[in-house]
């Protein structure tokens, strides 16, 4: 009965146009449906110009019935202009902010919060990991050789991060609110679309900096003078897109503060040797990051006569951030030798230079979709290549955690090539590789056993002991298994196979000749795993010419 209800009032009243379609939802467990949500969901006045915001309130109807043991339920039925399914191919996939992809936000906070948090910026939390990584990377920098850094610093710096990348948007928003209409990425934005008024924005933006300040209390008196004068940067940099083409550089000095801020929190003071190099290094790898960013807006950024890098580079984009790559990895590389780091801490900008260097060569940056990947998949990378140090201070397995990290490439690899990933083919990929850095790895931490039992630190060689030939033998049988059914996966032809057993000969030989109590066998085995990689090249390459 309240089915039919429903569509005789939407017969009578409602008279969708072949662009919008009418929508009946049963509400069960939000009684209170938002107009104002259902408004901001129909932002769009060219699907049906007859129908603005206010009006939409005209053509919501409500009603009530108790059906047997359910009282009180509410049927909603309102006119929606999102794509339907038949051209929703056509129009492409409506972006998050209008509510078709279901973020966390949407999932798990009450309505009434909704607009707050995707004002700060909560359901895209990659803004937050970049604007960490420097602090992160600064703290453990300043932490004594041979101890672990300091994890509350850690935690307040995290906590600090999201608030203070929340505030900054919020300002953004604020300031941008009239431009961000005029932009298709931004016009759903909770203050440009109207959701949230000004006002209420600068309430919320209080609240943000009335915490930051809690935690900024919380360190010394050096960093909070230090803290409180990155608000300058904090404030000013949305207006810099109005007045040169380097906004980015100008977010980079913003973004990568916490760089000088982590040293002088666990510190006290600032050596200049050590910080400026990191500094500098965080504000190219900005000016990398989100000059690709930013040609997701060039076209919209013309139109309303903002500045950008992406409009100063234009067809030199990739060069110009080459270099900055380029210069990025060279003041980590001095920022790490003036503090005196390991040797794994070059290993890690080994692995963050291939990433870096894959994500400029293989962005499409004609394609808003593979600009904001190239975003996503840089920083979640760096999560592995800046940890993977640490881990032998927690773990026996810190082997275990390299292979995780050198072989990330397997995914990129192909995500470069084809744009996304199969699962069937990349992830036995990965795994073997990570089985195959188990193996070569644990041989070469028998070279420091001795040195590492006296600092305290922890390997698989330390955690097999006599028993290690045992453990890499299963890790080789897991590696070549990996390797056989990616290959499956893949239908490469036979000379793959071929090469396979080529390959399982030379791990025997490895594994069942080194002498662990010999650091110049452990090396010499070590070493020749180049030969091991060159051999399943060589057969990957024969057998993708004969299938």
């Amino acid at each position: 009965m309240a089915s039919s209800l429903i569509f005789r009032a939407s017969r009578r009243f409602l008279k969708p146009s072949s662009s919008s379609s009418v929508s009946l939802h049963l509400d069960i467990f939000n009684p209170l449906s938002s107009v104002q949500q259902f408004a901001t969901q129909n932002r769009n006045p060219s699907l049906n110009p007859s129908f603005k915001p206010p009006q939409l309130q005209n053509y919501n109807f409500e009603f009530r019935k108790t059906v047997g043991s359910l009282s009180n339920f509410h049927l909603v039925a309102h006119v929606s202009t999102w794509p339907s399914k038949e051209n929703k191919n056509q129009s492409g996939s409506v972006s998050n902010g209008g509510g078709v992809d279901a973020t966390w936000v949407d999932l798990y906070l009450p309505k009434q919060f909704q607009p707050y948090a995707r004002l700060a910026r909560l359901d895209k939390p990659i803004g937050t990991w970049l604007l960490l990584w420097p602090c992160i990377w600064s703290i453990t920098m300043a932490a004594t050789p041979g101890h672990l850094p300091d994890f509350k610093m850690m935690t307040l710096f995290a906590c600090g991060a999201l608030l203070l990348r929340g505030a900054g948007c919020t300002i953004n928003d604020l300031l941008d609110r009239d431009i961000d209409t005029m932009v298709e990425r931004t016009k759903l934005r909770p203050v440009a679309s109207g959701v949230l008024t000004p006002f209420q924005g600068l309430c919320f933006l209080g609240f943000q900096l009335l915490l930051g300040l809690g935690i900024l209390l919380q360190l010394n008196n050096y960093s909070r003078v230090l803290g409180a004068s990155s608000l300058l940067l904090v404030f000013s940099y949305p207006l810099m897109k109005r007045f040169t083409f380097w906004p980015q550089a100008y977010l980079g000095l913003t973004f990568n503060w916490g760089a000088l801020l982590g040293w002088a929190a666990v510190k006290g003071s600032l050596d200049p040797s050590i910080v400026l190099p990191l500094y500098a290094s965080g504000v190219f790898w900005t000016l990398v990051y989100d000059t690709i960013y930013a040609h997701q807006d060039k076209e919209d950024d013309l139109k309303v006569g903002v500045k950008s890098t992406a409009l100063r580079f234009g067809d030199s984009t990739k060069e110009w951030i080459t270099g900055f790559g380029i210069a990025c990895l060279g003041g980590l590389a001095l920022s790490g030798f003036n503090a005196e780091i390991g040797w794994p801490y070059y290993a890690s900008l080994a692995v963050a230079s291939g990433h870096l260097g894959w994500q400029i060569w293989t962005v499409d940056l004609s394609s808003r979709a593979d600009c904001n990947r190239n975003r996503v998949l840089g920083a979640s990378s760096l999560l592995l290549v800046f940890s993977y140090p640490l881990m032998k201070r927690f773990t026996f397995w810190p082997q275990a955690y390299l292979g995780l990290t050198f072989n990330w490439g397997a995914l990129l690899g192909w995500a470069a090539v084809k744009g996304s990933l199969d699962p069937s083919i990349v992830l036995p990929l990965y795994a073997s590789g990570v089985f195959w850095t188990l193996v070569y790895d644990t041989i070469y931490a028998h070279q420091d056993k001795e040195d590492d039992l006296k600092v305290g630190v922890k390997s698989t060689a330390l955690r097999f002991g006599d028993s290690t030939k045992e453990w890499i033998t299963g890790f080789g049988i897991a590696c070549l298994g990996g390797l056989a059914l990616s290959g499956f996966n893949a239908e490469i032809g036979w000379p793959y196979y071929a090469s396979l057993a080529v390959a399982s000969g030379h791990l025997g030989w490895q594994i069942w000749t080194v002498d662990l109590s010999s650091r110049a066998d452990c090396n010499r085995k070590f070493v020749s795993n180049k030969w091991f990689g060159a051999i399943i090249f060589g057969g990957v390459l024969a057998g993708r010419l004969s299938s």
